[in-house]
């Protein structure tokens, strides 16, 4: 057999369907296809900086895929399930 029939040959072969887990380990979800992102400047404290590398860290252990920005978007779908007055309150408390 030839070196290229042997690489045909190998090239050729059926890939194995992934399950939704795996494409989620690698990040090639059907659903991040259509979402488009736009980089954002954001200032945070030190301490809050902190809590994120910390939660990234702890939560990447059972889920693979974690990482900051996800933890600020997540954050920001929250504050739209709320209401502007109820936004508007939490800023007066806030700190």
């Amino acid at each position: 057999m030839r070196k290229r029939d042997m690489l045909a040959k190998g090239i050729s072969k059926k890939k194995k369907a992934l399950t939704t887990e795996q494409r989620e380990d690698l990040g090639k979800t059907y659903s991040s296809l259509e979402i488009s992102y736009e980089k954002a400047l954001l200032n945070l404290t030190t301490e809050d900086v902190h809590w994120l590398n910390e939660i990234t860290a702890k939560l990447k252990r059972p889920r693979r895929k974690t990482n900051k920005s996800e933890l600020v978007r997540l954050g920001i779908s929250l504050l739209q399930e709320r209401d502007q007055a109820e936004i508007l309150e939490a800023l007066r408390t806030f700190e």
